[in-house]
């Protein structure tokens, strides 16, 4: 590209081939997007950025965070609450471009909700094109036949995105900026747990690591695409915030650091104490590497570029792809979340305790079957006992006959008549 044709170029040579830029530095956030406005602002004010410039505000003024602002206004107007007062400062920001494009300067803003928020199933797409609709477009010479050398297309827009190799990290950052935010307790696992895998939060949520998704959105809009790979860059004994100053807007750098340094390097991610055992941790970040794996294609992008490319997508020979809310989900059943969706309950569901329930299952059967068994014993038992029960009633009727059959034997024997008077017998002479 025209950074990298420069570096082999004299310098004299190399400012007459520079073609005017618009940059976007979209973050996302806890991947050095701060520290790095704040270096290009302070090489800014102090004119140190050669053609590029970072806009003012409507006061005058050059503050590192002020665009966040601008990404705030475009998300009021897509949700239809765009106060007047942020009407004025979208067409302050709009006529400002227009202005030092005019004047053949290259821009260059950031805002690390940018990248985030241009995901959002709510309003990313209104975000991202509210954006565009700001940029230099009118009288510029659209027309076709028009040689104008300063045409503005989006050939000359590039957006920038930081990209941290370990995924897990990255998501445990979010976490802790979150915390810190909202001044709470929560932990690693409420932070997961309490995520809504269909309906995800623009801010400070799983869209925020997801940067392939991110850098995927701007190129659906035709943009040109820069990550830059933090584990190669710090593999390279180089720093994220020098490089996109040195990399991306071809500053005058020497050692991978801007030569007129105003600050010390000033990325050093922060130790800090991890609440999630190893075997989740790797099981995470497994999950989120396949989450990567949906963007792989973007590999054969020719206005995708990896900067200190280490191994972005190494996994994706190995690993399925999956989806965002796929990914909520898996990891919440890593963590055993509560409330989790039916179906992740039914296919997720642990080995351990597929086999306790199968063993309760097995149990209750047996139980029921031995219950049915003493049933039919039960039966067997009262119906036998009817049967002897006649048994004996007819075998007394058998005995009440016979007795009286032998009595009425008797009687005959005694009287000879049953019925007639019993004989006399004769005196003797």
């Amino acid at each position: 590209r025209h950074f990298e044709f420069c570096r082999v170029l004299k310098k004299l040579h190399c400012k007459m081939v520079k073609k005017q830029r618009f940059v976007l530095l979209a973050g996302p956030h806890k991947t050095a997007s701060s520290e790095t406005q704040l270096l290009i602002t302070k090489l800014s004010k102090t004119n140190l950025t050669e053609n590029f410039v970072w806009p003012r505000t409507p006061n005058g003024n050059i503050y590192f965070k002020q665009y966040a602002g601008l990404i705030n206004n475009l998300i009021h107007e897509a949700n239809n609450t765009q106060t007047e007062k942020k009407k004025k400062s979208k067409l302050f920001y709009t006529n400002e471009f227009r202005s030092l494009w005019h004047q053949k300067k290259s821009i260059v803003i950031g805002a690390e909700l940018l990248g985030t928020a241009s995901i959002s199933p709510h309003f990313g797409e209104n975000i991202v094109d509210g954006l565009l609709a700001m940029m230099p477009w009118e009288e510029n010479g659209n027309d076709a036949n028009n040689v104008y050398k300063n045409h503005f297309s989006k050939d000359h827009i590039t957006v920038v995105l930081n990209f941290r190799m370990s995924r897990f990290d990255h998501l445990y950052s979010v976490s802790n900026q979150r915390k810190k935010m909202m001044k709470s307790k929560e932990t690693f696992h409420d932070f997961v747990c309490s995520s809504n895998c269909s309906a995800p939060r623009y801010k400070l949520d799983l869209p925020v690591i997801n940067t392939l998704a991110q850098a995927a959105q701007f190129r659906r809009k035709g943009l040109n695409v820069v990550v830059i790979d933090m584990e190669g860059v710090a593999r390279d004994g180089l720093d994220a915030t020098h490089t996109v100053a040195c990399e991306v807007l071809d500053l005058p750098c020497l050692n991978g650091e801007v030569k007129a340094k105003p600050i010390e390097k000033v990325f050093s991610p922060k130790e800090k104490k991890i609440t999630v055992n190893n075997e989740e941790r790797e099981k995470l970040e497994k999950i989120l590497q396949s989450l990567d794996c949906s963007y792989s294609y973007l590999r054969s992008d020719k206005n995708f570029t990896i900067l200190h490319e280490s191994s972005v997508f190494r996994s994706c020979d190995h690993y399925e792809p999956i989806s965002e809310e796929q990914s909520c989900e898996k990891m919440k059943d890593v963590l055993m979340c509560p409330h989790r969706s039916n179906k992740s309950l039914l296919h997720e569901i642990s080995a351990k305790r597929a086999s306790t329930i199968m063993t309760k299952d097995a149990q209750q059967q047996q139980l029921n079957k031995t219950r049915a068994n003493v049933f039919q014993i039960q039966d067997n038992y009262d119906s036998g006992s009817q049967e002897f029960f006649y048994c004996y009633i007819y075998l007394a009727k058998g005995l009440i006959f016979f007795f009286l059959v032998w009595v009425l034997m008797f009687k005959i024997k005694k009287r000879g008549s049953f019925f007639g008077a019993p004989q006399m017998e004769g005196k003797r002479s």
